[in-house]
C-alpha cells in the first residue's frame, strides 16, 4: 500500500521554510480557489476553509489556536 502524498507546502514545512506568494496561488487553485489579486492572509484563510480547518492564519491566535500541526504555523508565527 502506498503512503499518502506529501504535498508541497508540507515539504517546506518540513524544512521550516514559508511559502512565497506564487506557491500560495499555486496551493488554492490545485484546492480550486481563485486566488484573484487575493492578500496572502486571505488566501491562506480561504485554503484552510477548503482544508476543512479553522480560518486563523494570522488572526493573532496560534499560540492558543491548539493547531500545532497546522501547515500554516511557520507563517504565522
Amino acid at each position: 500500500m502506498a503512503g499518502r502524498q506529501v504535498s508541497f507546502h508540507e515539504k517546506l514545512n518540513r524544512r521550516g521554510a514559508t511559502m512565497k506568494m506564487d506557491e500560495i496561488k499555486k496551493t488554492a487553485q490545485e484546492k480550486g480557489i481563485n486566488p484573484g489579486k487575493s492578500r496572502k492572509a486571505d488566501l491562506i484563510r480561504n485554503i484552510q476553509r477548503a482544508e476543512g480547518n479553522n480560518d486563523c492564519f494570522e488572526s493573532g491566535q496560534a499560540s492558543k489556536c491548539g493547531q500545532t500541526g497546522c501547515l500554516w504555523r511557520g507563517d504565522c508565527l
